[in-house]
């Protein structure tokens, strides 16, 4: 196979509300390129979890999506900055994440894009390193900035700016073309993605593919991994 073998589900293309991310750990880092469904996914688990996930706000280098911009609009817990700070033009770190860690809470922490995306983990290290975590890469087939090559880049820049044990260990493909995705044109999507994964030096395990919501039911049954269906939140 050419990734890690991931948990098995007692049926292999089960449709998932997305809470399966957590199967191995309380808090989990999504970082990735702009624009690739970060925001959006972790709005629709959120949203799925009914309160039992909090969405932790850290894209704060060049925030063009924040969870800070729609939280409030559908009701999942979220920490941002508030007030005045809500929308500053500089880095500013939300408060009360150590207590949430400590609590138990389940948490997704959205990470800017960019290179220096990872720096506010380094705030939480210490706290993040005593519950079970892991670091979770998110990218779109369709980018254009998804290639062989860019996507090695990419691994390679922010595993090198992480800690090891921070280094990216899950890759989530988010499959959609903007509302406009087709059956046929998921599985070109899903054949893009496992021709390009395959490559990488280091394997890493699926715990789901995301893709639009009217298409999820009709490709579930074609592959290997859980589906988890994503209603658009950010881009109506």
């Amino acid at each position: 196979m050419f990734l890690k073998e991931r948990r098995k589900l007692k049926h292999m293309s089960d449709i998932t509300d997305g809470l399966i991310l957590f199967d191995n750990a309380q808090v989990v880092l999504f970082i990735g390129p702009r624009g690739n469904g970060k925001t959006e996914i972790a709005a629709n688990i959120a949203l799925n979890a009914k309160g039992k996930v909090v969405v932790v706000d850290l894209d704060v280098y060049k925030p063009y999506i924040r969870t800070r911009d729609i939280a409030p609009i559908y009701g999942y817990p979220a920490r941002y900055p508030e007030g005045d700070l809500k929308y500053m033009d500089s880095p500013v770190i939300p408060g009360g994440i150590s207590d949430l860690i400590s609590e138990g809470k389940k948490i997704i922490f959205d990470l800017a894009g960019e290179e220096t995306g990872t720096c506010p983990i380094g705030i939480y290290r210490d706290d993040i390193r005593k519950v079970p975590f892991k670091t979770v890469l998110v990218v779109n087939p369709f980018r254009a900035n998804f290639t062989y090559e860019g996507l090695k880049t990419y691994m390679n820049t922010f595993n090198n700016k992480l800690e090891r044990d921070f280094s990216i260990s899950e890759i989530i493909p988010n499959i959609n073309l903007a509302g406009a995705l087709t059956p046929d044109d998921f599985i070109k999507g899903y054949n893009k993605f496992k021709n390009t994964v395959v490559k990488l030096e280091k394997k890493l395990a699926i715990p789901f593919i995301a893709t639009e919501a009217n298409v999820a039911p009709v490709v579930s049954k074609g592959v290997e991994y859980p589906i988890l269906p994503i209603e658009r939140h950010i881009f109506i």
